[in-house]
């Protein structure tokens, strides 16, 4: 298997890796965290070339799945969902929504979308969209294909995500599960210090300066140089924390934004 790009720690398409043709996917988990009340497991990511359907104007694209299951049937966690890049020759109508089955879901961008420019003009969105567990349950069997279309359809892209990416998800899950003796208290997450404040002075922040702090932050996942534009004391804050992060904990507040944004 090549390996494709994977949100930083948890997201945020860079590289590229694809899966054979013949079904190996016993490489496909890129981590595995648990928390007191789910297990949250991200496969690696696709390139276009795998999981594209069908003749495209798609240049380059990435994708991966992360799939969460909660411990009890009725915890409240956050929806699994599908993570993608793609760029495409630049056009007037960005791609605005994803559908699958009889669902159709707003794409949510987790980094802001690039325009480049050389002897043509290329644009890259970068978006999530959830994906319900019934489906999942189906797509290990049958696979996961799911469309990417503009208003009112102008362009539409098929892709599908093979099952066999999908059962191994599931079949990491079942290992984890039974990999804990019988009795084992799992000890419930703690935020770091870091993480804690910038939860706090996000959520004072108003809708600009959390948007500069999202773009801000994903440029800077590696290493921080820099500063945070913005006078308001949230900006002021949100820059002092995050520099203050360890690369773990950046990771862990990247993961965060993108549930939140």
């Amino acid at each position: 298997m090549k390996k494709v790009y994977f949100l930083l720690s948890t997201l945020l398409l860079s590289a590229c890796s694809n899966f054979a043709d013949d079904g190996d996917y016993t490489d496909a988990i890129q981590s595995v965290k648990e928390r007191s009340n789910f297990l949250e497991i991200q496969g690696k990511a696709f390139s276009t070339s795998d999981i594209v359907v069908g003749n495209s104007q798609i240049l380059n694209s990435a994708a991966n799945m992360t799939i969460i299951f909660p411990k009890q049937n009725d915890a409240k966690v956050d929806s699994s969902y599908v993570a993608m890049s793609m760029t495409y020759f630049k056009s007037y109508n960005l791609y605005t929504e994803a559908h699958y089955g009889d669902k159709t879901e707003p794409l949510k961008a987790y980094k802001v979308t690039s325009e480049t420019c050389n002897d043509n003009c290329t644009t890259t969105q970068y978006f999530t969209f959830p994906v319900d567990m019934a489906t999942l349950e189906k797509a290990k069997i049958d696979g996961f294909s799911y469309k990417i279309s503009t208003p009112s359809n102008s362009s539409v892209i098929d892709y599908k995500i093979p099952a066999g990416y999908i059962q191994a998800i599931f079949n990491e899950k079942n290992g984890h599960t039974a990999s804990l003796p019988q009795g084992t208290e799992v000890v419930p997450f703690v935020l770091s210090k870091p993480q804690e404040m910038v939860e706090y002075w996000y959520s004072e922040a108003t809708p600009e300066e959390k948007s500069s702090f999202s773009s801000w932050a994903f440029q800077n996942r590696k290493q921080v140089s820099g500063e945070l534009n913005g006078k308001g004391k949230p900006s002021q804050m949100l820059d002092y924390w995050y520099k203050k992060a360890s690369p773990e904990q950046r990771a862990d507040i990247l993961s965060w934004l993108l549930k939140v944004e």
